[in-house]
């Protein structure tokens, strides 16, 4: 029995299949004329091929004669009986050639056994049919099946009275009666046809393609087949581009979901379409070489070129946009192809490179050597328009360049004035993003600014200029907000509101219809959590819960546009968790509830979500609650989001991976006594509850990169030798064929730091095996390529290890890497700053007798001059690991206070003066030297032992002016 709701539930999926049955029913009589033809080919009986021909040819008709002339309403069509009877009396086998074809989306039965609608039946069912209908349409019109002398036996029809043909489509009882099967079939209905089929299930339009191929080789005179064409390839590669095909693996209740056996792909894979439109392409073009047919045009390689661009959700190593990269290389190499080159073409390449900038490494580099190719050009066809440059902006602001907002605004400003190219609303909204989005201090120092220079010029163009394409809309000025509130500046917050009340005020006034929206506030009460100093973040979250409440009152008296959704109360819930304050995790608690309850008195229509009680976890970590108050509420949120899913199926309170993630952050931060045996519990339940199969998350990567991180930051017994077993395990599941649990590099560091954390144990050895034995795998086997990262931890780990040849290790480590890139720079790892920093620290904690300390120094500071040679240049950490090495190495005497004034000049004129250098410069130096080397160009040399923070208010601002800008 089913519920009222099940049957709700299914009668509406039934609607929804209707049309989608009843488009698809002439085709189903395309395959079965093709099992027929197959049949006919297999049995080997005389004649049958070319019999089986004829039927085919007359069953293919049909469907193609009734979508071109459109006399009959599909509909209509399908409640006629239409019988064809075989030219040879055979039994249908279920194996063979049929059962490949029908099993191509097609139900066997439904069409050649059915009684009520299109079939093939034997001669004695046929008649016994026939006897049927006389006796029971005696009072209805009925056709006479018409006479043939083909060899076909008969083609009859029954129509009911509803269902019969108009005066006005009647035909003349003295003319010859017209069948449209017997019109010529020409190449331009054809494609018509196939084009109506490619956008609907581009499998089954390459099915007919193939099918009309074989039927023009077999009978080529037949006037009911035609030879397809490029443009019939090309249509067929364009449904697999841009065609809305239906996956009946997504319907189970369609009845076809068991179609395709487990060998076949599942066709409707955008990297599968992608696949199958190139290999269309690639016989076009392998046609047009030998035979001069099938020639592709511009639209063949465009189509190609966007799949391929489309597919960049797994594609972590750029593969499938260098196959578009290389459709474009092959057409500027011949004549012909360069005439088919055009902006789009680059464009649509271009676009594929940014959409992967910030994840497939040099593609942001590759998508500008196009744009410089553009620009270079003297072919007005491939010159760079505004979507260009607006594609290009975008993927610098999914970049993880340092100077993403500056290089974007250069666009904006001297390349595109350069190549006359004007602005519009998007190209600046772009821009606004990237402002938004940048990591760089130096550039959020000022992303408030330029972030109301460029609102200001919008509004200019637009209102004093009549520039219509350069008017910001409500997502312009949200953009603008969320760029302000990425700014550092401590007046951000009331900056972003002030923009808010600007929109307010520019509605009202009838310059520019922008009325605040709900997306507006969500925007400044996230810029109050994200922006200012952290001495306003309690301020901050207050105002953000203020800005909520406006949002209610107004919403109630009318403002249905601002009223509050379950990211504004997420905003809020947000902005107590990054208040840093003690009382963030009750605050967030408080909010929480009174969401709730709310939304049982029916007070408001918003109920908290997993956004919302992960938030609350976060908030819980990061106070300063005590962990036997902290701890609790952190897992009874996690416990109640499994059981309220549990018992409704609710995906809203599912609880996530995220959410798992963020519930073992809280433990490492509440308790690294016990937070790795906590988080072990909580994946061991994630697992478990999985394995129910009741729709709960199911841990993958990301979940055990994360459990690996707590037992390397644990100080519980064998925790390195946990984390090794848990890399080890998800080693062993990839290689038995499951991706989600493929290692990657953040796995292997995680191992590789439980092991350098317990370095004086055995540790640092263990992280130099396990590295050494990852590299020996090929990137396929392991799953992942590693970056320089893996190395600096492991001499991180031999600076920590106190063992006697810890500093021979180490430098051994440099030295490789330095030989390898200078051999072959394109595939090995280049040695970074952190890596020369983290062999100055290893010799920094040399612990031996004088001589070596002497050779310690020596390795550091010829390591030091090695990484100023390099290219990679110094930062303020290694500066400061130098000094400590000074301090540590070298006699206090009048050499030592050479060394540290040398090394500092060298750090003040490179701009690296930081906290951390001060505090080593004060070790490495005397009193003396401290004060006129330091206090005293910054005007406190009279001050008694002053701060480190009251040297950094007082020192000039070049001295600190490149320090690593990254949060």
């Amino acid at each position: 029995e089913t519920t009222p709701q099940e049957s709700s539930r299914s009668e509406l999926a039934e609607n929804r299949r209707r049309p989608i049955r009843q488009r698809q029913t002439a085709y189903r009589e395309l395959c079965c004329a093709l099992a027929v033809h197959a049949l006919a080919i297999q049995s080997g009986s005389s004649g049958g091929g070319s019999n089986a021909v004829g039927a085919y040819t007359q069953a293919l008709t049909i469907p193609l004669g009734f979508q071109r002339f459109g006399r009959f309403h599909r509909s209509s069509y399908d409640q006629r009986v239409t019988t064809t009877t075989l030219p040879f009396n055979e039994q249908i086998p279920s194996f063979g050639p049929t059962t490949a074809c029908l099993q191509r989306g097609f139900v066997a039965q439904t069409f050649l056994r059915s009684s009520n609608g299109p079939g093939i039946e034997s001669d004695q069912g046929q008649e016994k049919r026939q006897d049927q209908d006389q006796g029971q349409h005696q009072n209805q019109n009925h056709v006479a099946p018409a006479k043939h002398t083909d060899g076909h036996r008969q083609l009859a029809a029954t129509t009911d009275d509803d269902n019969s043909i108009d005066d006005d489509d009647s035909i003349d009882d003295n003319s010859t009666e017209y069948k449209f099967w017997d019109d010529a079939l020409t190449i331009t209905s054809f494609n018509m046809d196939l084009h109506n089929l490619a956008m609907e299930d581009a499998a089954k339009a390459e099915d007919m393609l193939n099918v009309m191929e074989d039927l023009y080789t077999t009978d080529p005179d037949n006037p009911l087949s035609v030879q397809p064409d490029a443009a019939s390839y090309t249509t067929v590669i364009e449904g697999w581009c841009y065609g809305k095909s239906i996956n009946p693996a997504a319907d189970p209740d369609s009845g076809e979901s068991d179609l395709y056996d487990d060998g076949v792909q599942n066709m409707y894979d955008p990297q599968y379409a992608a696949e199958r439109a190139q290999a269309l392409l690639d016989i076009m073009e392998e046609s047009c070489t030998s035979t001069g047919r099938l020639c592709p045009n511009e639209l063949s390689y465009m189509f190609v070129c966007q799949k391929w661009s489309e597919c960049y959700k797994f594609d972590n190593f750029g593969v499938n946009i260098q196959k578009a990269q290389d459709i474009l290389t092959h057409l500027k190499q011949s004549e012909g192809g360069r005439k088919m080159l055009t902006v789009k073409l680059y464009s649509i390449v271009l676009e594929g490179w940014c959409r992967r900038s910030g994840k497939v490494q040099g593609a942001m580099e590759k998508a500008l050597s196009i744009l410089d190719e553009m620009e270079a050009s003297t072919d007005p066809n491939i010159r760079p328009n505004v979507l260009t440059y607006t594609s290009v902006i975008g993927g610098l602001a999914r970049s993880r360049d340092r100077e993403l907002a500056t290089k974007a605004e250069d666009i904006l400003r001297k390349r595109m004035v350069e190549n006359d190219v004007e602005p519009d609303m998007v190209a600046y909204t772009s821009v606004l993003n990237c402002w938004a989005k940048t990591r760089s201090r130096k550039e959020r120092m000022q992303s408030s600014r330029k972030a109301l220079l460029l609102l200001e010029e919008m509004e200019h163009a637009y209102i004093k200029e009549d520039k219509y394409h350069v008017k910001p809309n409500v997502i312009t000025y949200a953009t603008a907000i969320k760029a302000i509130g990425n700014s550092l500046s401590d007046d951000a917050p009331s900056l972003s509101e002030k923009v808010l009340r600007h929109m307010y005020d520019l509605t009202e006034s009838g310059a520019i219809q922008v009325p605040p929206n709900t997306g507006s506030f969500n925007a400044v009460i996230a810029s109050l959590s994200t922006s200012g100093s952290k001495h306003k973040k309690r301020e901050n979250a207050k105002h953000a819960e203020r800005l909520l409440v406006e949002m209610i009152k107004r919403s109630r008296e009318g403002e249905t546009s601002i009223e509050p959704n379950v990211k504004t109360w997420g905003g809020v819930l947000r902005a107590w968790s990054l208040s840093r304050l003690p009382d963030s995790g009750e605050q967030a608690q408080r909010v929480l509830d009174q969401m709730q309850r709310w939304y049982d008195e029916g007070q408001s229509s918003v109920r908290p979500n997993v956004v919302c009680y992960t938030t609350t976890i976060s908030a819980w970590g990061k106070g300063s609650a005590p962990p036997e108050v902290a701890l609790p509420q952190i897992e009874g949120i996690l416990q109640d989001m499994e059981d309220m899913y549990t018992e409704t199926q609710d995906i809203d309170v599912r609880p996530n991976k995220i959410s798992y993630v963020a519930a073992i952050d809280a433990f490492m931060r509440k308790d690294k006594r016990t937070s790795a045996s906590r988080a072990q519990a909580v994946v061991d339940r994630m697992m478990q509850l999985y394995l129910k199969g009741l729709g709960h998350d199911r841990p993958t990567r990301i979940i055990f990169n994360a459990l690996i991180n707590a037992w390397s930051r644990s100080s519980e017994p064998n925790a390195a030798d946990n984390a090794e077993k848990i890399f080890r395990w998800m080693e062993q599941q990839y290689q038995q064929g499951d991706a989600f649990l493929k290692p990657d590099e953040i796995t292997l560091c995680g191992v590789l730091n439980a092991w350098a954390n317990n370095a004086q144990n055995g540790g640092a050895l263990r992280a130099q095996q396990i590295l050494d034995h990852t590299g020996s795998l090929s990137p396929e086997k392991r799953g992942f390529v590693y970056s320089i990262v893996c190395h600096n931890i492991v001499i991180k780990a031999w600076g920590r290890s106190k063992s006697p040849d810890s500093l021979e290790r180490a430098e051994a480590i440099l030295k490789q890497l330095e030989e390898d890139y200078e051999r072959n720079p394109s595939t090995s790892i280049r040695p970074d700053t952190t890596t020369y920093s983290s062999v100055i620290n290893c010799c920094a904690y040399y612990d031996g007798d004088l001589a070596g300390m002497a050779r310690a120094f020596k390795v550091a500071a010829q390591t030091f001059a090695n990484l100023r040679q390099s290219g990679e240049g110094t930062n303020n950490i290694t500066f400061g690991t130098l000094f400590k090495a000074i301090t540590r190495l070298t006699p206090m005497d009048e050499t030592r206070d050479k060394l540290t004034k040398f090394y500092f000049n060298l750090c003040v004129r490179d701009g690296q003066v930081d906290s951390f250098v001060l505090s080593q410069v004060r070790l490495a130096s005397s009193a003396n030297l401290f004060r006129e080397m330091v206090l005293k160009p910054c005007g406190i040399a009279d001050e008694d032992d002053p701060s480190r923070d009251r040297i950094m208010s007082k020192m000039p601002t070049e001295w600190g002016a490149n320090v690593d800008d990254y949060q």
